[in-house]
């Protein structure tokens, strides 16, 4: 089988990278296509991934509306050279341009309700949508849902394993109480018009947080001089292991919330940006504390579960029930595209068909 894979996001790197080896192992061409946007070509190169690059992610609306073009001539191109027999990615509009007009099926593995403008314009083109359980968006007869968070990809147990002695690698004392504190840089199409931390609010969670525990600042943006001293130094590609260890994580990332609600890291989610998956990580399984209106109150939640007794036993037994109700990603993924069209009648059929992926 010939296979287009587009990512257009770091996450999608980590989502897809164990897809990719297991299809390749078995023979199958995966040409991975990418659009730039921060650290996806350090990840890729970090995981020794072939890709080919065919746009980046602009600031600006009219600049993003230039490249969008480029990247549709680039990918319509890409295809009719490659000739797959299927396109699958994250839901990419010029993905499944590419595939409406080469007659072929468009897969889109989505998890993001609030990109109404990218969902519009891949919808009409695409296939299949096949999205969590917890969607809050019905994509009527084109929507597959299944079990699952599109994190538990790459940080479910049959892929991921912590390792403490990375973080010593990383100058993280493995002793040590640390937070991981995550700012964003709301540039991203589907981010216009949302809430987030403002400076203040971040200086003072950071204040308040550093008389506690170690805190060390993710960024996409420039910090200010006076936050520059938390930034992290470690590598993007080990940050998993050291959310597996930190005692808590706050931010604006909802993947990054996410993800530490798949390794038992107690987690705050503060934005407007509203997303199925973390609202049933808190109101299912308490994994994460979302702030969505108001986030005045973050440093005090932060503060009172760094205070909580064993708190990571508390999150790990959170943990524990989650991964007993949900599938490993990656294996389900890999049987969706390998019997395609069978699998899409076998969801639609008989839904509980996934449960030999839990």
């Amino acid at each position: 089988m010939r296979i287009i894979l587009t990512l257009l996001h770091p996450a999608h790197v980590h989502k897809f990278k164990h897809l990719v080896t297991r299809l390749t192992a078995d023979g199958h061409q995966v040409k991975t296509v990418v659009i730039d946007k921060e650290i996806t070509q350090h990840l890729l190169k970090a995981y020794g991934m072939d890709y080919q690059l065919v746009g980046r992610n602009r600031k600006g609306l009219l600049r993003k509306i230039v490249e969008l073009l480029k990247i549709e001539a680039r990918m319509i191109k890409i295809a009719r050279e490659f000739k797959p027999d299927i396109f699958v990615g994250g839901g990419e509009p010029s993905t499944a341009h590419a595939a409406f007009l080469m007659r072929k099926p468009y897969l889109a593995f989505d998890d993001t309700e609030h990109a109404g403008l990218i969902i519009s314009a891949y919808k009409p083109f695409t296939k299949e949508i096949i999205t969590p359980e917890c969607f809050q968006k019905d994509f009527g007869k084109k929507q597959i849902r299944y079990k699952g968070f599109h994190e538990l990809a790459y940080l479910h147990p049959n892929h991921f394993t912590p390792d403490a002695s990375r973080l010593a690698q990383m100058g993280i004392d493995k002793d040590e109480k640390y937070v991981i504190v995550r700012f964003i840089a709301m540039n991203a199409t589907h981010d216009m018009g949302e809430l987030s931390l403002s400076m203040d609010q971040k200086r003072e969670l950071v204040s308040r947080l550093s008389k506690k525990a170690k805190v060390y600042i993710s960024s996409e943006h420039q910090l200010p001089p006076d936050l520059e001293p938390y930034k992290v130094r470690f590598p993007a590609e080990k940050i998993h292991d050291a959310l597996a260890f930190a005692t808590l994580f706050v931010g604006e990332s909802a993947t990054m919330a996410s993800e530490c609600a798949m390794l038992g890291t107690p987690a705050i989610y503060a934005s407007s940006q509203e997303r199925g998956y973390t609202r049933e990580q808190q109101e299912k399984y308490q994994l994460v504390d979302i702030f969505d209106k108001t986030f005045d109150q973050v440093p005090d939640k932060a503060l009172e579960l760094l205070e909580t007794k064993n708190i990571g036993e508390i999150y790990r037994k959170r943990r524990d029930k989650m991964l007993s109700e949900k599938i490993d990603v990656t294996a389900f993924m890999d049987w969706f595209i390998r019997d395609y069209p069978q699998s899409g009648r076998i969801m639609r059929e008989n839904p509980a068909y996934q449960d030999r992926f839990i």
